[in-house]
């Protein structure tokens, strides 16, 4: 039985219910990664054994970008620094052919006015309209549509768990409709062009869409759970101290600081540290420690074989991480198991967020009207002090 199905749910406090859940493509993501493949080989997914990848490059080495699109992505400093980033890049991208969805995020996330968000997206439309008529019938497109249709049919044996699982974290987080407005969830096909070790969600308002790989998205609400654990970690401002906010960078670990490109942002750890650790071991009843780190190993790798096998699939943030410590064999793990663990696993800020949700739970079972928000904001000091 699940930590969350202990609960029995609230009878009189509001939560929000269960969103509607569609599984469709996107359009505007696959040809903004299209061209984004076609401006930047090196951006996005560099795995050389996966065939959309290799097709993008034969594709864009024989037809290149045309000078206006290329003009518009240098105009706006696409992917440098200052200009108009990959975030916003999507959330751009996600309006394309969806007139209902509007600007305002940019706005509010970005600081980009609305006049600047209407051109910007008038821009990045009319290149879309052409790439589009451009890659049409192209073997690119063929074998992207051939990708998502099995994607798709995928997620689609899987929508009871997928259901089960946004379930479980309402009724453990009971979020209220005043911290959370989302009533449907719009899961994106994996898109290979773009990073697999990376989940995205693109929030508007009532509709929030999701992207990621569909292995890890069928069994994990990390993106979901952004749209109720930031706006009640947001309530936090103003009432952390300076040496509090510290505190959290602090704790936090140079992995999600520096390889995962969080920085020294109290706000975006805290927000990942308390989703991670619910994710990935609150809700599987595993601690965060040593101990508890070495047999989640052990079961997926237990020999030399398994190793090789299990490689093939490091992120690359993995990867640099063994290549730092010289690991590059199952026996050289083992021998740093401790150092790679404490260099490149241990999050202290999880180790204090893991025994504080057991106290909320252990809280929300004799009060039914207690939600995460509110024990958080009571008792945000015992992460901190």
């Amino acid at each position: 039985m699940s930590i969350e199905a202990c609960f029995e749910k609230s009878e009189t406090r509001e939560i929000i219910k269960v969103p509607e859940i569609e599984i469709k493509p996107e359009k505007g993501f696959f040809l903004l990664s299209a061209m984004l493949k076609g401006y930047s080989p090196e951006w996005g997914n560099q795995d050389k054994k996966c065939e959309l990848v290799s097709e993008a490059r034969r594709h864009f080495e024989e037809n290149p970008l045309d000078g206006e699109t290329v003009d518009y992505l240098k105009s706006i400093k696409a992917l440098e620094e200052g200009g108009i980033d990959e975030e916003g890049l999507f959330y751009l991208s996600a309006m394309y052919e969806h007139p209902e969805r509007n600007s305002e995020v940019l706005e509010t996330g970005k600081d980009i006015s609305s006049e600047k968000a209407e051109d910007l997206k008038k821009g990045l439309f009319g290149v879309f309209d052409k790439l589009d008529k451009k890659l049409a019938s192209t073997k690119l497109a063929e074998d992207y549509q051939k990708i998502i249709e099995e994607d798709i049919k995928i997620r689609q044996e899987k929508l009871p768990e997928t259901r089960e699982m946004v379930q479980g974290v309402i009724d453990f987080f009971r979020p209220s409709p005043e911290i959370c407005e989302v009533e449907k969830i719009s899961f994106a096909p994996t898109d290979l062009l773009w990073r697999q070790e990376s989940g995205r969600i693109n929030n508007f308002g009532k509709e929030c869409i999701v992207s990621g790989n569909a292995e890890i998205q069928n069994k994990n609400p990390h993106e979901f759970m952004h749209t109720f654990i930031n706006p009640i970690t947001e309530k936090l401002r103003g009432k952390l101290t300076e040496e509090q906010e510290k505190k959290i960078i602090e704790l936090s670990p140079g992995m999600l600081k520096v390889r995962q490109g969080y920085g020294e942002h109290w706000y975006s750890l805290l927000n990942e540290a308390l989703i991670r650790t619910y994710t990935d071991h609150f809700s599987k009843g595993e601690g965060t420690d040593f101990e508890s780190y070495v047999r989640r190993i052990a079961e997926k790798i237990k020999n030399e074989a398994d190793w090789q096998e299990k490689s093939k699939n490091f992120s690359s943030i993995t990867i640099e991480a063994l290549k730092n410590l010289g690991i590059n064999s199952f026996a050289g793990y083992k021998e740093k198991e401790n150092d790679y663990f404490e260099a490149s696993v241990r999050n202290k800020l999880a180790d204090r967020i893991y025994p504080f949700y057991e106290k909320y739970a252990e809280a929300i079972k004799s009060d039914q009207n207690l939600s995460f928000e509110d024990y958080l904001l009571q008792n945000y000091e015992e992460l901190v002090k």
